[in-house]
């Protein structure tokens, strides 16, 4: 047993250091991400709608489970509008050109918003085109990460979240 123990824990360690990878604090950025964006839409988006008491909000768990990553608790948070409720849904952390995505869901409606470079604009900014050894087109250097919306329609673009993009989206998800 004591054998298999410490293969066991020199695996994991050779894979930990090898790949750099550290899930705790992969899980510990999205939360942190995740309370900043909240916070941004309580205190600069929507706070004198939610000071007056137009738009009511809240928190609730939810638990994710991604692969190695494991289960783990984020939360929910719900804007209260009219009667309506819309929710902002962390969705993970695991995904391919961004460290985190939250869907903004109403009924059947939902946007994605994904939080990515600020220079991104586009799948394709993240692709670099190779032809004959010649490089067409480079990667774009992504810049300081921010909170994007992901074009539904196509997915081909982002788009920075504002205040008003924020309230676009509240007025689409419940027209």
């Amino acid at each position: 047993m004591k054998k298999f123990d410490d293969f066991l824990n020199n695996v994991n360690k050779a894979a930990k250091d090898k790949n750099g990878f550290d899930a705790k604090a992969r899980v510990a950025k999205f939360l942190s991400l995740i309370d900043e964006l909240y916070e941004k839409i309580d205190h600069e988006w929507l706070s004198p709608y939610i000071d007056d008491g137009t738009i009511t909000t809240g928190l609730c768990d939810k638990t994710i489970t991604e692969e190695k990553l494991g289960s783990y608790v984020v939360k929910e948070k719900f804007l209260e509008i009219g009667g309506k409720r819309v929710m902002l849904s962390p969705v993970g952390t695991i995904l391919i050109g961004t460290d985190a995505r939250i869907d903004i869901e109403y009924l059947t409606k939902s946007f994605m918003i994904v939080h990515i470079g600020e220079n991104i604009n586009g799948f394709s900014d993240m692709l670099q085109v190779k032809v004959n050894d010649h490089i067409e087109k480079k990667v774009t250097k992504p810049g300081k990460p921010t909170w994007k919306l992901v074009n539904v329609a196509s997915r081909i673009y982002y788009k920075k979240i504002t205040a008003e993009v924020f309230q676009n989206i509240l007025m689409d998800l419940l027209k």
